[in-house]
């Protein structure tokens, strides 16, 4: 079992991680939605912005991705825009 004191290494090394911005979203809802998604996958998250508070306000939020996992962000949000598009022509 890992002590207190690497935890807190490893929790520290990760906030660390360089951010990298994958997207702008238009309320704080879908910023959550993205960020759900995104995290289902192991991806954390980053939101920046008005994100939160009791109701989804539509102000744009910024969605920040580490650096390493960049590509496989972008793989996810690509997958999920082609999803969308076959989802309104049926």
């Amino acid at each position: 079992m890992p002590t207190a004191s690497c935890i807190s290494r490893l929790y520290s090394s990760n906030m660390a991680q360089a951010m990298m911005l994958i997207t702008t979203v238009s309320s704080s809802f879908e910023a959550r939605v993205v960020a759900a998604r995104l995290g289902a996958a192991g991806i954390l998250t980053e939101l920046k912005g008005l994100s939160e508070g009791p109701y989804p306000l539509p102000w744009p939020v910024d969605i920040l991705v580490p650096a390493d996992q960049f590509d496989e962000a972008r793989d996810l949000m690509m997958d999920a825009q082609v999803e969308e598009i076959f989802d309104q022509e049926l």
